[in-house]
């Protein structure tokens, strides 16, 4: 080292290092006898012939002793003393570039330095190690929250030093811990996060569309559950992927909460959709953001969930089938002329009482109305109910009992 150095550094850094070593990092060089100063200057002379190695260990040795982390005065004033002043006084002399370059790499190594700091006359430029104060104001997290997150992710170990910031751990390693925990979300942040309801925010998160950051430790009720930024943007960039922009869209083309309702199908079972690609059609509205901009086609999602016809005839079909009155229909479904079963909606999926054709088919076979045989006979209904009465027909359903007069086929041929 000293052989890279003019004449003057290397006899300055001997009598800064020896003085350092024997008398602390505040010792001033000036306030030492001569004598002092010839043992500093042979003693740092030692230390510096040692190489690297063992300049390293007199820097760590140089902490240990007299510096104090998290004390009223920090920095590489306090942490190097007589050193930082000879590097850095009265301006960086490039003749120190050796034993600058080694304080600078151990300084970082040691002490959570970032960028925008200056030590030893250099700027950092990247950051080598975290405190837990440093990281916690990074990731924008409470210290203690942040370091539950790291013991179980393995960067610090469990019986990590208690006072925060004597926990130093390598940047690098915890980057991609940090980074997602960079902005983590309650529920009804991320609901306004994605321009949505917070029921719709709940809905996502209990159907596993995104996870809870360390969800193993929420689980273990370690920490409450929070929602990383990154998560949620990973989810909605899968969930527009490959969208046809659709500015002012009109049905069939809406929001997935809208296509629930048209297409009787449930919001996660429409997401899922979108995920494994099962859609032939996804947009985006580019007039709205979040969740909502997301755009199915609602008549699409109707068609794929559809169920099997039953082919029955709800009380409105048969009333257009019969050519009566709904209340006729009510009346002979109650009385049980027309026997129903149960059978599921092909569109909405919900159980639906039904009348099976085959039954209307043997209904119309053995009744007929009154009204039916007058539109046959071109005749007044009120006329020809006299006449089947004066020849003795009696109607097989009466009017008092569903609303309308129906015969038996067999008696009038």
């Amino acid at each position: 080292m000293l052989d890279k150095m003019p004449w003057y550094a290397a006899a300055r850094t001997c009598e800064a290092v020896g003085a350092a070593a024997l008398f602390g990092p505040a010792v001033a060089l000036g306030n030492l006898t001569l004598s002092e100063q010839r043992e500093a200057a042979d003693t740092g002379f030692q230390i510096i012939d040692g190489g690297e190695p063992v300049v390293l260990r007199f820097l760590d040795e140089l902490m240990r002793k007299h510096y104090t982390r998290g004390g009223l005065h920090e920095g590489p004033g306090a942490m190097y003393g007589i050193l930082n002043h000879l590097l850095t006084r009265p301006g960086v002399d490039p003749g120190y570039a050796p034993l600058r370059d080694l304080v600078f790499k151990h300084a970082l190594d040691v002490v959570p330095f970032g960028p925008g700091d200056v030590v030893v006359g250099l700027p950092v430029v990247r950051r080598r190690t975290h405190s837990l104060p440093t990281a916690a104001a990074e990731a924008g997290q409470h210290p203690n929250r942040l370091r539950k997150i790291l013991v179980a992710e393995g960067v610090i170990p469990s019986d990590a030093p208690r006072r925060n910031a004597d926990v130093i751990f390598d940047a690098a390693i915890a980057a991609p811990v940090l980074g997602r925990a960079t902005k983590l979300f309650s529920l009804r942040t991320m609901a306004e996060y994605l321009h949505t309801t917070y029921s719709y925010a709940i809905m996502l998160t209990t159907n596993g569309f995104i996870e809870p950051f360390k969800s193993d430790m929420v689980e273990e009720k370690v920490i409450r559950a929070r929602y990383a930024k990154a998560d949620v943007d990973a989810f909605m960039v899968k969930l527009s992927e490959g969208g046809v922009i659709r500015p002012r869209p009109e049905r069939p083309f809406m929001d997935i909460p809208r296509a629930t309702k048209r297409s009787y199908c449930p919001t996660p079972d429409i997401i899922r959709m979108i995920l494994n690609r099962q859609l032939c059609w996804v947009g985006v509205d580019p007039d709205k953001a979040g969740f909502h901009a997301i755009l199915v086609n609602a008549d699409e999602i109707l068609e794929r969930v559809r169920g099997p016809d039953h082919n029955g005839y709800t009380t409105q079909a048969l009333r257009i089938r019969l050519g009566v009155h709904q209340r006729v229909v009510d009346g002979l479904l109650a009385r049980g002329y027309l026997p129903r079963v149960a059978a599921i909606n092909p569109v909405n999926r919900c159980p639906n009482l039904i009348v099976l054709p085959d039954v209307v088919d043997t209904f119309e076979r053995t009744y007929v109305s009154l009204c039916e045989l007058a539109a046959q006979w071109e005749t007044n209904a009120f006329k020809l109910k006299k006449d089947l009465d004066r020849r003795g027909v009696e109607p097989a359903i009466r009017r008092d009992q569903v609303g309308a007069t129906f015969y038996l086929r067999k008696t009038l041929l």
